[in-house]
């Protein structure tokens, strides 16, 4: 099937589609054997307008989620949440967000993924408007924006977006001020 949900896809990408989804039932193999602790971060990329950008994967879960992944490893510790989102962002959709107000929006608890205890990060941050959605070949199956009111995503998702949207919103309204 081709069309915006279902686009054609030429060999290269195709072959790192399938190499994403074997690493993917590798990965949840490993997650119910050693039951690791997971660090991930998600960031909701939203325009002044109120449309989400949204994103669905060649692997794992086929839903709508929001751009995101997991917190790289350093030598000595992991990389910050909030970079991670914006790393991500830019891995998946070859799109820089207006880094000048990332927010934290909020956090999920350890919640089980695969058998793992997965902790995850939620941020906000403008969408430039300018910079059209590129979704990366291969990892992602399509990308879109969504408004605010009409969100597929799941609940705790949807009031990230809608905190995201209140505090970006706030923080334009109320621009940070020179001290005299």
């Amino acid at each position: 099937m081709v069309g915006p949900e279902h686009p054609r896809v030429d060999g290269a990408a195709q072959l790192e589609a399938w190499a994403r989804q074997a690493h993917h039932r590798a990965q949840k193999t490993y997650r119910r054997v050693r039951r690791p602790e997971l660090f991930g971060a998600h960031l909701v990329l939203i325009d002044r307008d109120g449309w989400v950008v949204c994103v669905r994967h060649t692997y794992g879960d086929p839903r709508w989620t929001l751009p995101g992944g997991q917190r790289k490893l350093g030598l000595r510790e992991r990389e910050p949440a909030d970079l991670t989102a914006l790393r991500e962002a830019e891995e998946e959709l070859r799109q820089t967000p207006l880094r000048d107000r990332v927010t934290h929006v909020g956090s999920t608890h350890f919640h089980r993924i695969d058998g793992a205890m997965q902790h995850t990060s939620f941020f906000a941050a403008r969408r430039d408007p300018d910079q059209p959605l590129k979704p990366r070949r291969g990892e992602m199956l399509t990308a879109r924006e969504f408004h605010l009111l009409a969100l597929p995503l799941k609940e705790r998702a949807i009031q990230c977006c809608q905190e995201g949207a209140r505090k970006l919103d706030t923080a334009t309204a109320n621009p940070p001020t020179a001290i005299a």
